[in-house]
């Protein structure tokens, strides 16, 4: 059996080894956040995004002091990402409006992309992509579309509809490690090659949240912490600590973040 410590290193972004049994959780509280959030995400350097029940968006840095503040404007409704894969150029994806708004650092508004007028209706979600541009998922087309800053469509795939056999409807999607990962809850995780090649599937499906990076996937299903090697095809799975009942999850910078209902918990080893 190997050691809790190994497996919770290589819970968070090392190669997995095989487990046969799932342990006691080893994960630490190493700090928290009292903020009430409907929705957050968090980035490379621990910034953290959180949107307010009163409608804002805020930015705090890795210890805990307020960065930026973006009002969220309500004529594109409710906000229903962040992408923070890059922190320089921060994705605010308004969905019912097909509407992304991008913003700098410091949240200040530096464009805007009206999807409508790309003929994107129905863009189920949205993602940073490697080179600067905006990877977008058209749903009405099945077709994965990337468009550049100037709102121009740079290039797309073939129909999903004809290579899956079905219409993916994907609540994440994330670029890393030269690849494409599309998070369908109902159907699993779907990756594609940079130019929108389609790789493989993966069934892992119900997750409530999805990460993908280095050749692994994490994700939270219900109370459970599960990472999948896509190169060995194994997995861990760990237990959420037992007071934690969160909303959402998200690991990065080395640590892994539970959303509740009154703070975010912050944890490592």
């Amino acid at each position: 059996m190997v050691s809790t410590l190994r497996i919770l290193f290589f819970l968070i972004f090392l190669p997995l080894a095989k487990v046969y049994a799932q342990p006691a959780t080893t994960l630490k509280l190493y700090s928290t956040v009292a903020q009430q959030a409907t929705d957050f995400n968090v980035d490379a350097q621990g910034n953290i995004y959180l949107i307010t029940a009163g409608g804002q968006l805020k930015k705090i840095n890795a210890k805990g002091d307020s960065v930026a503040v973006y009002n969220l404007t309500k004529k594109y409704g409710k906000l229903t990402l962040i992408d923070v894969t890059n922190p320089l150029k921060v994705l605010l994806y308004y969905k019912n409006y097909n509407t992304i708004i991008v913003v700098d650092r410091l949240l200040n508004v530096i464009n805007k992309i009206d999807l409508r007028k790309l003929n994107i209706y129905q863009a189920s979600t949205v993602a940073s992509s490697y080179d600067g541009q905006i990877w977008v998922y058209d749903e009405q087309d099945a077709l994965l579309k990337k468009i550049n800053d100037k709102g121009i469509i740079t290039q797309q795939t073939l129909e999903l509809r004809q290579l899956l056999n079905y219409n993916p409807q994907p609540q994440k999607m994330i670029d890393n490690d030269h690849q494409l990962y599309l998070y369908d809850i109902q159907k699993g995780v779907i990756i594609f090659d940079y130019y929108g090649g389609l790789k493989k599937q993966i069934d892992l499906k119900n997750w409530q949240s999805f990460y993908a990076y280095n050749q692994n996937l994490y994700g939270q299903k219900k109370d459970t912490l599960v990472s999948y090697s896509i190169g060995d095809v194994q997995t861990i799975q760990q237990p959420i600590p037992n007071n934690i009942k969160p909303l959402k999850m998200i690991i990065a910078a080395n640590k892994i973040y539970f959303l509740q209902a009154n703070q975010i918990s912050i944890y490592t080893n």
